[in-house]
């Protein structure tokens, strides 16, 4: 479910700077899904958006293309004011993604961390 490459490539390969983006994220993501669950139960369509724009970029890093794109649906269906129900499903689909995510992240960077 994540892919590296991008993390690579702006590193250039130093293993030490990808183990911290690792680091970073699996720091940060717990903060942002709670977040994104508190907005929705204020039905704050403001800080939803704002909350799964942060999101994506961190997510984008490590490569969770999936949890990306949702994020960006939940940020669309923020901006439109549309019915809270898709959002309601959409963000349960993104907390439960990130809880995936979080754990391949924390699995690579063991692996890294090891290497």
């Amino acid at each position: 479910m994540i892919d590296l490459k991008y993390a690579i490539e702006i590193s250039g390969g130093d293993n030490d700077f990808i183990i911290q983006l690792l680091e970073k994220f699996v720091t940060h993501s717990p903060e942002y899904r709670e977040d994104l669950a508190h907005a929705l139960r204020l039905k704050d369509n403001k800080i939803i958006f704002h909350t799964a724009h942060k999101y994506k970029s961190a997510c984008g890093v490590v490569g969770a293309m999936d949890l990306v794109h949702t994020l960006t649906e939940i940020e669309n269906q923020s901006l439109g004011n549309r019915s809270n129900g898709n959002l309601d499903s959409l963000l349960a689909k993104a907390i439960t993604e990130a809880e995936i995510v979080e754990s391949e992240v924390k699995a690579k960077h063991a692996s890294l961390s090891n290497a």
